[in-house]
């Protein structure tokens, strides 16, 4: 009676595929440290949220200027009364007040916003990773099917 034996992982284990294993985990590593390079100057912090409030206050300010000098591109000098005027430049300055307060809620929020910001760093290599692994299981099928088959 013969006995069949079934193959350990040993004798199953290609050197080719732990290679290639070696190869994509390299990759992975190498596209997760330069996606984390790239994308580390948007990362949330209070001196690009204070950067962004100047932004958007000297915008105001200068709309606002503009209405004083009749030069504002959100009313037309020449039809506008000095009534509509001073309505805009109060609009204006409310936002300016809403503004602020928007400022203060994301300093307050900005722990949040930072994990967020890492989690999605987290999640993009990841699938960056899976988009990798996926691309070279398709190129080992390619490679495959053209093989000639062992007789």
């Amino acid at each position: 009676m013969e006995q069949t034996m079934e193959p350990s992982i040993e004798q199953i284990k290609d050197p080719i595929l732990d290679r290639c294993m070696v190869v994509w985990l390299i990759v992975c590593i190498l596209l997760g440290c330069a996606n984390v390079y790239l994308k580390h100057d948007n990362q949330p912090s209070p001196e690009s949220l204070a950067a962004l409030y100047e932004y958007h206050l000297g915008v105001k300010k200068n709309v606002i200027e503009q209405i004083k000098l009749g030069q504002s591109t959100s009313i037309r000098p020449d039809n506008a009364s000095l009534e509509n005027r001073e309505q805009a430049i109060t609009a204006i300055e409310q936002d300016i007040i809403d503004l602020g307060g928007l400022y203060r809620d994301d300093l307050n929020n900005l722990p949040k916003k930072q994990i967020d910001y890492l989690l999605n760093l987290v999640a993009e290599t990841f699938l960056m990773g899976v988009g990798v692994f996926a691309f070279g299981v398709l190129v080992g099928w390619v490679f495959l099917s053209f093989r000639p088959k062992k007789v």
